[in-house]
């Protein structure tokens, strides 16, 4: 029993590293996948603009360590900001999950973990003084074959 449960772990461990490899290389499995990407990307799109038109300096994007990735990489003023991106596609033909939950609700304590390990990593690596990290939560809803921002949450300091 104990041997199924590693073995299954490893095989979603595979299956989520060659989704990951797919997008990296801008390579969708299916049409689910690239409406996937362009709503993400769309999210970070917003994202970004919303942290400039605020006064961060956007310094990176899509910044990739050995642990993981970082969205958004900015700068207010001393302090290093990692930024975690969430989008939610608002649609009738997106799944549930997608129309009742807000984007934020997605940043697990996991996650959270995940970003303070790669947080700490750059600002070592980087020399930062004074780091933090925010959630940037977008809402996005389809016109036609168009994506629209519906909102855009900053939430400061998570941490």
């Amino acid at each position: 029993m104990a041997k199924r449960g590693v073995l299954k772990r490893l095989a979603d461990a595979v299956q989520h590293a060659a989704a990951g490899a797919r997008r990296q290389l801008g390579l969708a499995r299916s049409a689910n996948d690239a409406e996937y990407l362009r709503v993400g990307r769309t999210g970070e799109d917003a994202a970004a603009a919303h942290l400039r038109g605020e006064g961060l300096e956007i310094v990176a994007r899509n910044a990739r360590v050995m642990i993981g990735e970082a969205d958004i990489v900015a700068r207010e003023g001393e302090v290093f900001v990692v930024v975690e991106v969430k989008t939610r596609l608002r649609d009738a033909a997106a799944p549930d999950m997608s129309n009742a939950v807000a984007p934020e609700a997605s940043v697990t304590r996991a996650k959270m973990g995940k970003l303070r390990r790669i947080g700490a990593w750059l600002a070592k690596r980087n020399g930062w003084n004074a780091w933090r990290i925010d959630v940037v939560a977008v809402e996005v809803r389809r016109e036609g074959k168009e994506l629209k921002v519906e909102s855009v949450r900053w939430l400061r300091e998570v941490r």
